[in-house]
C-alpha cells in the first residue's frame, strides 16, 4: 500500500509539473532584402519565401502557441514596386503576426509604406517613428498563452533616418529611441510576465538597449545581418539576430513553469535546397514573373 501511495503521489507531482508548463514558440526573420524566391545560385542557394512558408506551416502543424515576427528590411534597397507588392502578398499569406520597420522598408516612398505596408494583416509595432505628428501602428501588444502574458514592442534606430528614401526622410521622423522606449516599457511592464523587443537597431545598439533596460527579456534584432549562432547575453537579456537576406528562419522555444521562464532554446533553420517549396508561394512567384515579363 505504501508503495502504491508513493507511486500515486509521484504521478500527481509529475502531472502538476506538466500541467503548469507552457511552451511558446517565436518564429522570426530579418533582412529579407526583397528576396522573393530562391536564386538557386551555386554559392548560396538559400531562401527564400517559398521555403520559409513551408517551414512555418510545418511548425504550425505541430505547435499551438506560436508568434511569427519580422524585424524589418523586408524590401530591397532599390525600388521595385512590382516585386515589393509580391513580397507583401507572401508575408500576408504566411500570416505574420508582428513586425517593425527597417530603413529599406521606405524605399518605395511614403504612400507605399502607409497604404501597402501598414495595411497588411500583421501588426506594426512602433515606439519612435513619427508621421505628421502621429505615431502609426501600436506601441506594444500583450499576448496571453494560458497563464503567461508576453509583452512585445518595437523600435528603430534614429541613426537610420539618413538611409530613408528622400521623400520619406521629409515626411517621417525617427525620434529619440531610449526615451520613447522607456515610456512604453513603464506602461507595459506591469501587465507582462515576459518582455520581447523587436528591434531594427543593429547588434551593437541592441546590446546598449539591453544594458539600459534590464527588464527586457529578449531582443530580436535586425539591420546588421549578423547570425548569432550563440545568442548574445547582456545581464539577463538574450539577443538574437538571424543573419543575412532571410536565408534562415529563427526559432525560439520558451518554456515556462508557474509563470517563470525555465528554458530558452534558440536555433536557426537554413532554408536550403532540401527544404520543399510551398506551392502557394510558388504560384505567387510565377504570377510575378508573368506580369514582369508581359505586363499582364
Amino acid at each position: 500500500m505504501k508503495k502504491f501511495l508513493s507511486i500515486f503521489f509521484l504521478f500527481c507531482a509529475c502531472h502538476t509539473l506538466v500541467a503548469d508548463s507552457t511552451r511558446i514558440v517565436l518564429l522570426y526573420s530579418n533582412n529579407s532584402n526583397g528576396l522573393l524566391e530562391n536564386c538557386h545560385c551555386p554559392e548560396h542557394a538559400y531562401g527564400a519565401l517559398e521555403k520559409r512558408a513551408y517551414v512555418v506551416d510545418s511548425i504550425r502543424s505541430k505547435e499551438k502557441n506560436i508568434l511569427l515576427l519580422d524585424s524589418g528590411d523586408i524590401l530591397d534597397i532599390v525600388s521595385n514596386r512590382l516585386l515589393h507588392s509580391y513580397m507583401l502578398r507572401a508575408y500576408d499569406f504566411m500570416k505574420y503576426d508582428l513586425w517593425v520597420a527597417g530603413d529599406q522598408d521606405f524605399v518605395e516612398g511614403p504612400d507605399f509604406f502607409l497604404q501597402d505596408m501598414l495595411n497588411l494583416n500583421m501588426i506594426f509595432l512602433n515606439t519612435n517613428l513619427e508621421y505628421k505628428d502621429k505615431m502609426p501602428g501600436k506601441k506594444y501588444i500583450v499576448e496571453q498563452f494560458t497563464d503567461i502574458k508576453i509583452g512585445i514592442t518595437g523600435t528603430i534606430n534614429p541613426a537610420y533616418q539618413k538611409y530613408l528614401e528622400r521623400e520619406s526622410q521629409e515626411q517621417f521622423r525617427i525620434k529619440e529611441q531610449e526615451e520613447n522606449l522607456d515610456l512604453v516599457l513603464q506602461e507595459m511592464s506591469p501587465e507582462c510576465d515576459y518582455i520581447v523587443l523587436i528591434s531594427h537597431s543593429g547588434l551593437d545598439k541592441d546590446e546598449q538597449l539591453a544594458e539600459r533596460f534590464p527588464n527586457i527579456n529578449l531582443i530580436i534584432g535586425g539591420h546588421s545581418q549578423i547570425l548569432t549562432k550563440k545568442p548574445k547575453v547582456v545581464g539577463e537579456t538574450v539577443i538574437v539576430q538571424g543573419g543575412e537576406s532571410g536565408y534562415r528562419l529563427g526559432t525560439i522555444y520558451l518554456t515556462f513553469n508557474n509563470n517563470k521562464l525555465k528554458n530558452l532554446k534558440n536555433k536557426f533553420i537554413l532554408l536550403d535546397k532540401d527544404i520543399p517549396d510551398h506551392p502557394e508561394i510558388v504560384k505567387l512567384i510565377k504570377e510575378y514573373h508573368r506580369i514582369r515579363l508581359t505586363g499582364k
